[in-house]
């Protein structure tokens, strides 16, 4: 009974949002990634991943708390990630008969 207390108090006092926001683009400008995906703790940057660069950490406590296997792990994720939203995008397009521009 006591564990459960101190398990809803601190879920209660220390509510956390983890979120992560992901950008493709079927046809994009030179200079930009088709896909963009970024992790964000309590609205602020924790992680970046393009699909021109591998995913990196963007906050110090995850610099200095996470191994470089977490990081291949994730940029394989994204990578799929990266596959999945571009089928998506080209369903898109051939659904609404956009053919690009």
């Amino acid at each position: 009974s006591s564990l459960l207390a101190f398990f809803l108090s601190v879920f209660l006092v220390c509510p956390h949002s983890l979120r992560y926001f992901y950008t493709g683009m079927s046809e994009p400008s030179p200079g930009l990634p088709a896909f963009m995906a970024v992790g964000c703790v309590d609205g602020k940057t924790i992680m970046r991943y393009s699909s021109e660069q591998r995913a990196e950490p963007r906050a110090a406590w995850m610099v200095a708390n996470v191994d470089q296997q977490y990081w291949d792990h994730e940029t394989q994720n994204l990578q799929r990630s990266q596959q999945v939203f571009r089928m998506a995008l080209d369903t898109l397009q051939k659904r609404y008969n956009h053919s690009g521009g």
